[in-house]
């Protein structure tokens, strides 16, 4: 399954987890929150008139050292700020995440703001990501290294998302 998950940079917003899952592109959330800066008051009305996909998946990847030129590759990389929850046991480094479709992007950045760095971000998703994912050519160069596997059960439970006082849980996971 280590050809599923990859990783984007880009020098203005940083890096953006995608995972290519049964032929759909996924997009971590706590990812997109942190380019966004979309708050709460705002994701959670967003994710709630949504027609797009709110996923948790069960990511793993190895620990193991890596070249230099390769850790930007790396799904659990550093310059993702929550590198430090990932459960570690081992080799094997292991974390739920909250995953969400392309028309939930598409809904947290054109449909909620007249912010034009957030329709900026949404044209670099669409215009360069999804290309590249589809190009088969292409997409070997942002494929994550050291990946072992990458687990999504819709059946194992539903998504339950809540506003509370402190922040926006989904699944118990707390997104900002």
């Amino acid at each position: 399954m280590a050809e599923n998950a990859y990783v984007f940079f880009h020098p203005q917003y940083g890096g953006l987890r995608v995972v290519n899952y049964d032929g759909g592109l996924f997009f971590c959330l706590e990812d997109l929150v942190a380019i966004t800066s979309i708050g709460r008051e705002t994701l959670f009305p967003v994710l709630a008139d949504t027609e797009g996909k709110v996923v948790e998946m069960y990511v793993e990847a190895e620990t193991k050292k890596v070249p230099k030129d390769f850790t930007h590759r790396l799904f659990f990389g550093e310059f993702f700020g929550n590198a430090d929850k990932v459960e570690r046991k081992g080799k094997i480094a292991w974390r739920d995440m909250i995953f969400v479709d392309s028309q939930v992007v598409r809904d947290m950045t054109i449909g909620c703001s007249k912010d034009p760095e957030r329709k900026l971000f949404y044209k670099w998703v669409k215009d360069f990501i999804q290309p590249v994912m589809e190009d088969e050519d292409s997409c070997w160069r942002y494929e994550c290294v050291m990946m072992k596997s990458i687990c999504y059960d819709p059946l194992k439970k539903p998504i339950n998302i809540r506003y509370d006082v402190d922040g926006l849980y989904i699944n118990d996971m707390r997104i900002n």
